[in-house]
């Protein structure tokens, strides 16, 4: 995905910084990932297609968005 980003800072001055956390089996949060996005609406669409084992939740700054249950990736489907 194009979109998530590993730095920091939005592309564009004008975009949010938002980011998603990658929660684990306890539902604690193992990492996290900026994503570019110039709203509330693109980021959710964004993360809502990220694969995640255990759920991800999704802030812009302070600010709660969304929570999203697990997704896996298509190689654990075919498993």
């Amino acid at each position: 995905m194009d979109r998530v980003l590993s730095r920091f800072t939005p592309l564009q001055p004008e975009a949010f910084t938002y980011r998603v956390f990658y929660l684990d089996q306890r539902g604690v949060v193992c990492r996290a990932e900026v994503i570019d996005a110039s709203s509330d609406v693109e980021a959710c669409r964004i993360a809502a297609t990220l694969e995640s084992d255990y759920g991800i939740v999704l802030w812009e700054r302070s600010r709660f968005l969304a929570q999203y249950a697990a997704q896996p990736s298509a190689a654990e489907w075919i498993a």
